[in-house]
């Protein structure tokens, strides 16, 4: 995990298909500005969604 541009980067060692569930029970709502796109679907290939 790294710090950019005043945020939190996680960079995987291991593959994404053996990380399957590490962050398990972890809270994902979050209260985003208005102005903020709308990120809300995980497809099965790992990558996020964005309207």
């Amino acid at each position: 995990m790294i710090v950019y541009d005043n945020r939190i980067e996680m960079i995987p060692f291991r593959k994404i298909s053996e990380m399957k569930g590490f962050l398990k029970g972890i809270g994902t709502s979050v209260e985003r500005e208005p102005d903020r796109i709308n990120c809300t679907s995980i497809l099965p290939t790992g990558l996020v969604f964005c309207e």
